[in-house]
């Protein structure tokens, strides 16, 4: 009784894992995006500094999402096509700051 009660413990917390790390998944494309988009509009006026510290924030949330999305149980396939789409717009996000930029630094997802 008392491994079926451990066992059942285990499947908790691992669905409680999988939902905390889906949440994280999801907010930092979310403030990826946001966060190359602005550093985009920062550039179009000229504003390097904080374009290039914003693209920087962009680009480790992508970085994040890349490492944790495969973490993540649980996901139906349709999700898991749906994060990722969002993971490719952020980084044609970053590429697109990276030739903006002038190709000094590279913007590239790891991976």
């Amino acid at each position: 009784m008392r491994n079926t009660s451990e066992v059942s413990k285990l499947i908790e917390l691992r669905s409680k894992t999988d939902r905390e790390l889906l949440e994280i998944v999801r907010r930092s494309l979310e403030h990826g995006l946001i966060y190359a988009n602005v550093a985009r509009a920062h550039y179009n006026l000229g504003e390097r500094a904080p374009a290039d510290d914003l693209a920087a924030k962009a680009k480790w949330a992508c970085d994040e999402s890349r490492m944790l999305l495969p973490l993540v149980g649980g996901l139906s396939r349709r999700e898991r096509t749906r994060l990722e789409t969002e993971r490719r717009e952020l980084q044609d996000k970053l590429d697109e700051l990276h030739e903006r930029r002038g190709g000094l630094k590279q913007m590239a997802c790891c991976g």
